[in-house]
């Protein structure tokens, strides 16, 4: 493996080096290259913790810094969760076991966060704010328009959130956490508890490009302290419904196709777990090996360079040009060769292409320009480059990375016995951006 990767490294040298000095790797400016693994179905978290949505009192805690007083966060920029472009939906579900009181009262998400404000509105937060601030941490909505730029505005509905109160009201299944041994089980469940308690839901809202089905539903169990271990029905990941499950009721329906689960545990993390699970609903594939351990340097075939691979916490990372074509929001080109220029990411130009060698006439290379945000540029920002933070991508320039087609689906992404995607790094792997 190691003397083919050193094949396709001359080749790749020799076919596009006029591409390579074109996007050399040097100081960024604005838009101009040339200036310019895990369990199942969850990115793996760095060590440093995500912010909340509101203040990021957690995150600030997590890192030492003292969290804002009562006067310091009513002065803090906020959220607005009005999104008034929305062109994709989805339906958030907060579900509760059979037995279970959290939620009652002030427990659970409806447990007061800081200063007045719930634990369910920070996550809400999550999903739907956007703001110009850079202070607040990007969200689910704000990243995928902004990766996919503008072409993704994902909406999410909160039907069970109390109108003024900032609290949540939890569906509760019919049965124990204990007694779920599948998760399309409880996803059922979780459909039949919102139709009941919601029969004028009208389901047609969620489809957003018209197909006839929902465009995700978001399961969030509730799970205390007790977090879901890999396997088990709980642990975060998308998933594809198979039975007849709708949301709404006769012409007021739509169906239920894919969806995605993530904890609440998960949910208090970082909004990096659920930006992971919703980008597969759009098509995305895992670029993590199977069964790879977050401190196996050598595993890494892709590392930070794709939050479908790897995600820091509050340091997002923005996907590679393979994923954001797989999601339909991009068209890789291909060139014979040549001087090529590449622009950053937003530029609204070409920021990657791909070419071919007669090595293998089936697999490709991607020669994309990143460029990075200086650490300065606060929490709102992607694809931040920090010194003293592994989880980023460590600068701005070219990067070249080899696709075989056939594992999208038949490894699906990099989880079966080849890798879809491999980036070349220095010394071939050796952290999680391949320094060393």
């Amino acid at each position: 493996m190691r003397n083919r990767l050193r094949s396709y490294a001359t080749a790749l040298t020799a076919t596009f080096l006029s591409v390579a000095l074109a996007c050399a790797l040097v100081p960024a400016t604005p838009a101009r290259a040339q200036e310019v693994s895990a369990a199942e179905g969850e990115a793996v978290q760095g060590a440093e913790v995500g912010a909340s949505a509101e203040g990021e009192a957690r995150t600030l805690a997590a890192e030492g810094v003292a969290a804002p007083t009562a006067a310091e966060s009513a002065a803090a920029p906020v959220y607005d969760t009005n999104i008034p472009d929305a062109n994709r939906f989805q339906l958030v579900l907060v579900v509760r076991f059979a037995g279970d009181t959290t939620g009652d009262g002030d427990t659970g998400l409806n447990d007061t966060l800081f200063v007045g404000r719930t634990e369910w509105q920070a996550l809400f937060d999550s999903l739907n704010g956007f703001s110009g601030s850079p202070h607040l941490a990007p969200t689910l909505y704000s990243y995928l328009k902004n990766v996919s730029d503008g072409q993704c505005r994902l909406q999410t509905l909160a039907p069970q959130a109390e109108e003024g109160t900032g609290r949540v009201r939890y569906l509760t299944l019919p049965k124990t956490r204990d007694s779920y041994t599948a998760a399309v089980a409880v996803v059922e469940d979780a459909l039949a508890a919102f139709n009941a308690a919601y029969p004028d839901f009208d389901g047609r809202i969620l489809d957003g490009d018209g197909d006839g089905f929902a465009d995700n539903v978001l399961v969030v169990p509730e799970v205390g302290a007790d977090t879901p271990v890999q396997g088990s029905p709980l642990w975060s990941h998308k998933g594809d419904f198979t039975g007849a499950g709708r949301i709404g009721s006769g012409a007021r329906s739509a169906k239920v196709g894919t969806y995605t689960m993530v904890a609440s545990s998960g949910m208090r993390l970082s909004v990096g777990t659920v930006v992971h699970e919703t980008i597969h609903a759009f098509g995305a594939k895992d670029l993590y090996r199977a069964g790879a351990k977050t401190d196996d340097a050598a595993n890494r075939p892709v590392g930070v360079w794709d939050i479908m691979a790897e995600h820091g916490g509050s340091k997002l990372m923005r996907p590679l040009a393979i994923t954001r074509q797989d999601c339909g929001w991009t068209k890789l080109e291909e060139v014979p060769g040549g001087t090529i220029t590449l622009y950053g990411p937003g530029s609204g130009r070409r920021q990657a292409v791909k070419f071919k060698t007669d090595l293998n006439a089936s697999e490709y290379f991607v020669a994309e320009f990143r460029q990075a945000s200086p650490n300065s540029a606060g929490y709102a920002a992607l694809d931040v480059s920090s010194e003293d933070s592994p989880m980023t991508i460590g600068g701005s320039g070219l990067v070249v990375y080899r696709v075989n087609p056939a594992m999208k689906s038949a490894g699906n992404g990099n989880k079966g016995d080849k890798d879809y995607v491999y980036i070349f790094r220095s010394g071939e792997t050796g952290g999680p951006r391949g320094d060393g």
